[in-house]
């Protein structure tokens, strides 16, 4: 991944503050379901977003194939085992190519103590050189975490969404352009690598 551009930012800020003040919306589109004490998550929710390029972000809990040619093997071996677990992947489908952009995967735990933690990010591989492609998979990310955000909220755990990551840079860079911070550990609970937080949008 090439370094950041200013206009990077400024779309990611955009987006970001749409998003925040739209969480009641978002929210609105992600169903749970509880079924034999275990928790189900659907969506199927597209965005009607007025600002130019992010109209029609398309976010769903529907299996969707990623490309290997597109995608790190490493992330999408896990977000395809969790696509058949309660809805606990995200795909987000892109409005200008029509294609996923990013997806990932998460842990929701049965104890109402621990946090809903994302285990996987696939930011698509296949952008370098490319600024704008950065940038589309940095939205399409974002997009997916506002919607954990209100998983999150629903089920009790204060709107926040965790992540553990390795010591990569590129990943720890872009982590901390979605708004995580470094976070303490939590009781009871045994990540492994950085682990990270991102408070609920205010």
């Amino acid at each position: 991944m090439s370094a950041v551009e200013p206009a990077e930012v400024d779309a990611l800020a955009e987006l970001g503050t749409w998003l925040a003040r739209n969480s009641d919306g978002i929210r609105a589109q992600v169903i749970v379901r509880e079924d034999g004490g275990k928790t189900e998550v659907s969506i199927d929710h597209r965005l009607s977003c007025p600002i130019e390029h992010h109209t029609g972000w398309h976010v769903q809990t529907r299996p969707t194939l990623l490309p290997r040619s597109s995608f790190p093997s490493f992330a999408t071996a896990k977000i395809k085992a969790a696509s058949t677990d309660r809805g606990r992947a995200l795909y987000c489908h892109d409005p200008l190519s029509q294609e996923v952009t990013a997806a990932l995967s998460y842990h929701l735990d049965e104890r109402p103590g621990l946090p809903l933690l994302i285990t996987a990010v696939a930011f698509r591989t296949d952008v370098a050189g490319s600024a704008f492609m950065r940038e589309r998979t940095l939205c399409a990310a974002l997009v997916l975490k506002h919607h954990l955000h209100a998983l999150a909220s629903i089920v009790g755990r204060d709107g926040h969404v965790d992540i553990d990551l390795n010591k990569r840079e590129d990943q720890l860079e872009m982590a901390a352009e979605l708004g995580f911070r470094p976070a303490p550990r939590v009781r009871g609970f045994r990540p492994s690598g950085v682990h990270l937080r991102q408070l609920a949008p205010r």
